[in-house]
């Protein structure tokens, strides 16, 4: 795997985007679940940033750009928006146990697209957006 951004850097982007979206990362108001669950999350995003897929912009926008991997979309830049109240009401939807259908819903109004176009991203795409839309629903 090459990196194109150093950890250090990478990590500094991502508590920029903490602090745009206004979520709080200090691992001291977490319980130990919640910082297994940051931790992980954090690592993905970190990761995605560090192969220089992901890309927080000086004027606040995130652009994630689609991998190789997802051949029907390769290079394909997706727009990572905070989601709106629509997201939230179109989640409820879904029942209790339906869990992986409301991320997609967030994650669906996050970069824009369909949910038959997220269900055909490859795996090594969806974890860091998945990430991105854990990360904003978690705070």
């Amino acid at each position: 795997m090459q990196y194109k951004i150093d950890e250090q850097l990478a990590e500094e982007e991502f508590v920029k985007i903490c602090e745009d979206w206004e979520i709080d990362i200090d691992e001291s108001n977490m319980d130990s679940e919640e910082k297994i669950d940051f931790k992980s999350v954090k690592v993905k995003v970190i990761k995605a940033i560090r192969l220089g897929r992901l890309v927080y912009n000086s004027d606040g926008t995130i652009i994630y750009t689609l991998s190789k991997h997802s051949i029907d979309f390769v290079g394909t830049e997706l727009t990572i928006k905070v989601p709106d109240g629509v997201a939230y009401t179109d989640m409820d939807q879904f029942k209790k146990d339906k869990d992986m259908h409301k991320t997609f819903t967030i994650l669906s109004y996050m970069i824009g697209k369909p949910l038959p176009v997220i269900n055909k991203l490859d795996g090594r795409d969806l974890k860091p957006l998945l990430a991105l839309a854990s990360l904003f629903l978690a705070d």
